[in-house]
């Protein structure tokens, strides 16, 4: 019987090997990880009074994008399920005081985390905090959602975000920096269990930016010495995390010493001293420190003088020399705009010529010294050359897509002045053109560089320091020959600027419309008006801006369409009365007149008429979009008749060449039935809804007129019928 049991049990461990684990995690780290963040802060994100980050004391913590996931099998039982905890330390105090459950994910608030409830049974309860500051509805707000692959044998799962709005949608969480941890938990049906857990440090790794303004020219003073300090030589210095104003200086001659500058305190040092043996050009390092203790540097050079004659000079020199700008790609010269700078007693003795260079009345004996020429331009017009166009092709460069024009269009997109081209340069341009900004903050509107400087490599025009001044230094007691600066309008990467331009010159080209349909609000009223194109193609850029009665109407919302990526960014008011909108893609977007690409939500002080109160700005943002094939296209507001108070309106844009929008508006829930025909009678679409209370816009496909020509539609709508005749021309 023993030999029997025995015979059993070996056939049994046949088919339930002993080296099988069920069910088991494939990658799970073998230690702590360490993330680091290197993008910007978004202050859309764990921005609220009662977060605070310790570093710096804000209530706007930093943050990255975690790729949180894990893969598991079960060849046992195919039952496989997989979960997890993440364990959030918020306030950064070393202690995990929040709990997101995968199990609980549909209890939680979206845009909300419940904080401070680690301690609770199964991680219940906790206080409600705002991690999503977005201004958008509650649908769209982000919340924590498992994304999974597989089936029960093999799976793999990730903690994401995604939205109501668009479940499928999903994106990488973005985490405070702190120390965190995360569980995941394999189960099958048998109750069998395998598990992972890590911590991860989030932390601020990028080096802040720091920018030295150009051209720095001093005089040693009558006691024979200069002391000059970091501050004098800063431009701008920023960061992803740290405010400007919490970033540490530091200042050193080139070549006197590694790593930030300290004296022997560990203090940071911030002068450097010049005296009469060091006259002439001389590099300086300037350095920065964030909160986190990331460093770098920016170096310029600087030219000390004895314009005072403090120190021994020496005889007379003879100038004859020829001043002028040009603008890079078309060689015009920049008349009018440029100031030299001359030191004295050049200032009084340059004079315009025909093409606005400057050149001297004849030859002139002046003392001799090193004379340094620091040209500008005046920011007369910061958004001459600049629209929607410059921001696509910046991407393009950024992406790898298509290069911008070496070396200087590279150097027109640096609208930060970080002597390189991000996304950040992105962003300062379109606060521009939105009109959040009057002038770039941390740039001039116009570079002027010396013509006769050689890139080192014009593909990285920032590898070095390029000269935006000369040094006249005289040779045998002679300077001679022309000088030539070559302008570079700032954010104009194609090279479309009018130097002296002061006002709009929009382009002639063939017209786009924006479809609206009319209405009238009285006081209080509020109304989502889809805004449509009236033509269907692909679009890669758009601008424009909008103005209105601001004593009768305000915007309270600009809520995204058809086209992607559009969100809080894409448009401002920067005064009351007018928005701006600009959007803009690398790809080609397909829009059509049946589907609205951004709805306006309206607020009536008084009453108003929408066709009246809306139109197109005739500012700087000249209205226009650009299409696949990055030709623009001018645009015009068009208002289509009102619907109808209660009722059924009429399908617009009528003739098409695509599909249709139908205006309705009931004061209760209406079954509504759609029926397009041709001239011969046959039925080419049919539709069938309910739409819900007050006004709707149900869209026709193109489909539904499947050949140029006249189609009949009908409507039923409860006890209402309307018809008409419908014109689509292709051609």
């Amino acid at each position: 019987m023993n030999h029997i049991l025995n015979i059993f049990a070996f056939f049994l461990l046949l088919q339930h090997p002993l080296s099988a684990q069920c069910p088991a995690i494939a990658n799970c780290p073998s230690g702590p990880q360490d993330v680091c963040d290197l993008t910007p802060n978004d202050n859309n994100l764990w921005n609220e009074s009662y977060w605070l980050d310790p570093l710096t004391q804000s209530q706007d913590l930093g943050e990255h994008a975690l790729e949180l996931s894990i893969s598991a099998t079960d060849t046992c039982t195919g039952s496989l399920t997989l979960r997890c905890l993440l364990f959030l330390d918020l306030d950064n105090n070393g202690t995990m005081e929040t709990v997101i459950n995968s199990d609980s994910l549909a209890a939680y608030t979206p845009g909300m985390v419940p904080f401070d409830n680690s301690g609770n049974p199964n991680y219940g309860g906790g206080s409600p905090r705002r991690f999503d500051e977005r201004p958008v509805p509650a649908d769209q707000q982000y919340r924590f959602a498992l994304e999974t692959t597989g089936d029960g044998t093999n799976q793999t799962v990730w903690l994401r975000w995604n939205t109501g709005a668009t479940p499928g949608t999903y994106l990488n969480p973005e985490l405070p920096y702190g120390t965190h941890k995360i569980r995941w938990i394999a189960t099958n049906s048998p109750g069998d269990q395998d598990s992972c857990e890590y911590t991860f440090t989030v932390r601020d790794c990028k080096k802040p930016t720091v920018v030295c303004l150009n051209g720095i020219s001093v005089n040693i003073m009558p006691t024979g010495i200069i002391t000059l300090w970091a501050v004098d030589f800063l431009q701008y210095a920023e960061d992803n995390h740290t405010p400007s104003g919490q970033l540490v200086l530091g200042i050193r001659k080139s070549g006197t010493g590694t790593g930030f500058p300290l004296d022997s305190l560990g203090a940071p040092v911030i002068s450097v001293t010049f005296t009469c043996a060091e006259l002439g050009t001389h590099p300086i390092e300037l350095w920065a420190k964030d909160k986190s203790g990331n460093t770098d540097y920016c170096e310029i050079y600087l030219l000390v003088q004895d314009n005072l004659f403090t120190c021994p000079g020496s005889n007379p020199v003879y100038m004859d020399t020829r001043f002028c700008a040009r603008l890079w790609c078309t060689q015009s010269t920049l008349p009018g705009l440029v100031t030299w700078g001359f030191p004295a007693p050049l200032n009084t003795l340059y004079q315009p010529d025909a093409e606005g260079c400057y050149a001297p009345d004849s030859f002139l004996n002046v003392p001799a010294m090193n004379f340094t020429i620091t040209p500008v331009v005046a920011d007369s017009d910061p958004l001459n050359g600049v629209d929607v166009f410059d921001l696509i092709q910046i991407n393009k460069h950024i992406l790898g897509l298509k290069p911008l024009p070496l070396p200087f269009g590279v150097i027109a997109a640096d609208a930060n002045n970080s002597r390189s081209v991000t996304t950040f340069d992105v962003v300062e341009t379109r606060k521009l053109l939105l009109g959040e900004y009057t002038e770039f903050p941390n740039n001039t509107s116009w570079r002027l560089i010396d013509g006769s400087y050689t890139f080192p490599n014009a593909a990285n025009p920032f590898l070095q320091i390029f000269p935006e001044m000369i040094v006249l230094t005289p040779i045998n007691d002679t300077i001679t020959g022309d000088v030539l600066f070559y302008g570079v309008k700032t954010g104009d990467v194609d090279c479309t600027a009018i130097p002296g331009l002061t006002g709009s010159t929009p382009e002639t080209r063939s017209v786009l419309a924006l479809n609206a349909f009319d209405a009238v609000l009285q006081t209080g009223e509020t109304i989502d008006l889809p805004i449509f194109p009236s033509e269907a193609g692909d679009w890669v850029g758009l601008q424009f801006g909008l103005a209105f009665d601001a004593e009768r109407l305000s915007v309270e919302a600009v809520l995204p369409g058809s086209l992607p990526n559009w969100d809080g960014n894409t448009t401002a008011q920067p005064r009351p009365g007018l928005l701006n909108a600009v959007w803009f893609d690398v790809t080609p977007q397909a829009v059509n007149p049946e589907q609205p690409l951004f709805t306006l939500r309206l607020k009536a002080a008084a009453p108003v008429r929408l066709g009246e109160s809306l139109t197109l700005a005739a500012g700087r943002l000249h209205p226009k979009a650009y299409t696949g094939d990055l030709e623009p296209r001018n645009l015009q507001l068009e208002f289509l008749p009102a619907t109808p108070a209660t009722g059924i309106g009429s399908p617009a844009p009528n003739p098409t060449a695509s599909g249709a929008v139908l205006p309705v508006q009931f004061a209760e829930n209406t079954a509504v039935h759609i029926e397009i025909r041709d001239m011969q009678g046959r039925q080419t679409w049919e539709f069938k809804t309910m739409a819900g209370k007050g006004q709707q816009h149900l869209v026709i496909p193109a489909e539904a007129f499947p050949a140029p020509g006249v189609y009949v539609w009908r409507v039923l709508a409860g006890m209402m019928e309307k018809s008409g005749k419908m014109v689509v021309d292709r051609r």
